[in-house]
């Protein structure tokens, strides 16, 4: 698939002009320049050739900051990369320094080969064309296209200039192509700085995301395809959710959260990732019940194990060396290795308790320790979320569902409410990813709740669903009975 990069100085309208394009906001769009961060992902489906559109953070001069650094080093990227440029100037200001500096980027980054288009945005109406001269002395640009994201002006025009500069350097059409089987659409999520974007460069062997110390770096959705055993996946990193508190006080990291909930929408499974440094956090917790409420299948990861076992191990250590003040005999090399050896099982076993304890309604959930330092773990994140597919793409015939149903039934009929007493019939599973179940009843509101979570159960102990929530839903007899026919 060709490659479109965006690119152009802060709050020039970049990421709204690439919401347009892909057809849904993705992007965070805000009048505050610098929004934008890392690079955004989107596919651009053209009438002849589809394409993948880069959104990249505004290009700012020198600088000293450290992430305005690492913004500026993934445009230089996506300019290398890419199969078109896109170079988006403020056509309502005049050209600043810092797009005089682009341009002489571009001449020293961009590859002859690759085409540039320069939009001139935020152009509502034709009155700007006598600028049209000014723009074309710059001596950047292929074609210039003046255009206006929010009212969809001259986008058309752009796509079909795009598909047709494409088609004329040999790119595949749409007829001709074979799209490659996803097997899962991982989303990683968790709090600021729990060590998302590391894992996202980690399972996708290079760097999609800015890695910072400083929480909140990540502010959009950044995809990637990497694949493992021959099978292709889809990442999703997304920015760090933050407290409503702090939500209510920093505008963009609320779109920040917005936009994580709604990957969640787009994956298959959810990678959950929770700082070991500070344990399980009612942060944590509610983000999990929302993946859970979300239908997404869920892996509970423990993230920067490597440090948690440092500092175990050093207070273990401390307190032998405590002891020992006190004491004639000391502790020989062998007993204190012994004693850290059994503090890291003991330390393991500490944060499985936790997790059965703060997480009671994931007991089906699996638990997964990650070193990104060490790289120790990545290789479990894909072999359980290949088997985790399985079990949310797995499929009960009606007929054995309904020989579960009365012996399910028979072990625990269902209580009366009431007066009303449920009466089921049968029941049919109704789709998969995530496994979602009907059962038929005389009277679905003499269904108690707990009768549900009691068919989950056994639903769980027969047939597994190891890793991912179940749909149960109790519905009204119809007449005619469909399990009759089977």
């Amino acid at each position: 698939m060709p490659t479109v990069a965006i690119i152009g100085r802060p709050n020039a309208g970049k990421s709204t002009l690439f919401n347009a394009l892909i057809g849904e906001r993705r992007a965070i769009e805000s009048s505050i320049a610098g929004t934008t961060r890392d690079r955004v992902f989107g596919t651009v489906s053209g009438k002849v050739i589809s394409y993948l559109l880069i959104d990249t953070g505004g290009i700012t001069g020198e600088t000293e900051n450290s992430i305005e650094e690492d913004v500026k080093a993934q445009a230089i990227a996506s300019i290398e990369g890419a199969d078109l440029i896109y170079f988006c100037i403020d056509i309502r200001e005049d050209i600043t320094a810092e797009e005089h500096e682009i341009i002489s980027l571009l001449r020293k980054k961009k590859p002859k080969r690759v085409p540039l288009f320069l939009l001139a945005t935020k152009s509502e109406k034709m009155r700007y064309e006598d600028m049209l001269g000014d723009l074309a002395a710059l001596g950047v640009a292929d074609e210039i296209f003046f255009v206006s994201a929010q009212q969809h002006f001259g986008l058309y025009e752009l796509r079909m200039a795009t598909e047709e500069s494409f088609i004329a350097h040999g790119f595949q059409k749409n007829e001709d192509k074979k799209e490659d089987d996803i097997l899962a659409r991982m989303c990683i999520v968790g709090k600021p700085n729990a060590g998302k974007s590391t894992l996202t460069n980690l399972l996708s062997g290079k760097e999609v995301s800015i890695v910072s110390p400083e929480s909140g770096t990540t502010r959009d959705q950044i995809d990637s395809f990497v694949s493992y055993e021959k099978q292709k996946y889809l990442l999703i990193d997304t920015a760090g959710v933050l407290k409503k508190s702090q939500m209510n006080r920093k505008e963009i990291e609320r779109y920040s959260r917005l936009r994580a909930l709604s990957a969640l929408h787009r994956a298959d499974v959810a990678l959950l990732l929770i700082d070991a440094t500070e344990g399980i956090t009612h942060q944590d917790q509610v983000l999990a019940q929302e993946i859970v409420d979300s239908g997404r299948g869920v892996i509970l990861i423990f993230s920067k194990w490597d440090l948690a076992r440092k500092t175990n191990r050093e207070m273990i250590l401390g307190e032998i060396k405590e002891k020992d003040r006190f004491q004639v005999e000391k502790t020989t090399e062998d007993e204190k290795q012994k004693s850290v050896s059994k503090s890291a099982i003991d330390l393991r076993a500490r944060f499985l308790r936790q997790a059965q304890s703060r997480f009671p309604f994931l007991p089906w959930a699996p638990i997964l320790f990650l070193s990104s330092v060490e790289k120790k773990g990545v290789k479990d994140i894909f072999e359980t979320t290949a088997r985790l597919m399985e079990e949310r793409r797995k499929k009960i015939s009606t007929p054995e569902l309904n020989d579960f149903l009365v012996q399910a039934l028979s072990l625990h009929p269902p209580a009366s409410r009431g007066t009303k007493q449920l009466k089921v019939k049968y029941g049919v599973q109704i789709d998969t990813n995530p496994p979602s179940f009907a059962f038929f009843a005389n009277d679905p509101d003499a269904a108690h709740f707990s009768f549900q979570r009691y068919l989950e159960n056994r639903l769980r102990e027969v047939y597994g669903f190891w890793g991912t929530p179940i749909t149960i839903e109790v519905r009204k007899k119809s007449k005619k009975n469909p399990y009759d026919n089977k």
